[in-house]
């Protein structure tokens, strides 16, 4: 017995600690859903990404924010002995940059110098979001429970500490990358470890849908949405 659904999972939406509430869709996401909202698809930065915000991020002269967004169904498989066991089905990722968030102060000036820095943390956020993103269901966590309802909300933590674990592991690369270079002060190690993270990033696919695609199924999808990494540049 395979009986498909739309996956509840516990959306969240992280920067620091914060979490925000689940919120599910009628319909199949696309990204001109994610556009609409201020998601936009990776793409190297420009001065125009970092619109002047005086009023968000105050100890930031400019601040850069990726994200993560997943999509997933799931299908319910009980057992003869009366257990279910939930699988994950339809795993999409869209990532890219979080345009409500990026933004420079009035008094800054100095933001294109500051591009290669914010285009790495960018790439090291999209490295992850790429290897995310060509995961098979099989890869991927597993729910079960004594009921449907039980093994539904078993997958759903599960997902939820997978893709945590994950973010764990973006905030400490760029934290490591932003130490390394003095939070982009130093220039040259800037351009020598960026070079090597956009190495990595080229060698792995880049992740469907793409900026016009819809995600592969037609049931209802709901979102997960992570912000991996805030990182500001102070004053």
């Amino acid at each position: 017995m395979r009986i498909v659904l739309p996956a509840l999972a516990a959306s969240f939406f992280l920067a620091g600690v914060a979490i925000a509430q689940n919120q599910t869709t009628p319909r199949t996401l696309t990204w001109q859903d994610e556009i609409a909202k201020g998601f936009v698809p990776y793409h190297q930065l420009t001065v125009d990404d970092f619109p002047v915000k005086d009023h968000i991020h105050p100890n930031a002269v400019f601040w850069v924010q990726p994200f993560i967004n997943w999509h997933y169904h799931y299908y319910l498989k009980p057992n003869l002995g009366g257990y279910v066991y939930a699988y994950v089905s339809d795993w999409t990722v869209f990532s890219g940059i979080n345009k409500n968030e990026c933004s420079q102060k009035s008094l800054f000036h100095d933001m294109k110098a500051q591009l290669p820095f914010a285009q790495a943390l960018i790439d090291i956020n999209e490295l992850h979001a790429r290897e995310l993103a060509i995961l098979m269901s099989g890869d991927l966590p597993r729910g079960s429970g004594t009921s449907f309802e039980a093994a539904k909300i078993d997958l759903d933590d599960r997902i939820k500490v997978f893709c945590e674990a994950r973010l764990e592991k973006i905030q400490t690369e760029g934290g490591a990358f932003a130490k390394a270079t003095n939070n982009g002060q130093n220039k040259k190690k800037v351009q020598e470890l960026a070079a090597a993270i956009r190495k990595q990033l080229d060698a792995v696919p880049a992740p469907s849908p793409s900026p016009t695609a819809t995600a592969p199924s037609t049931l209802p999808v709901p979102n997960a949405t992570v912000a991996p990494t805030a990182s500001p540049v102070s004053k």
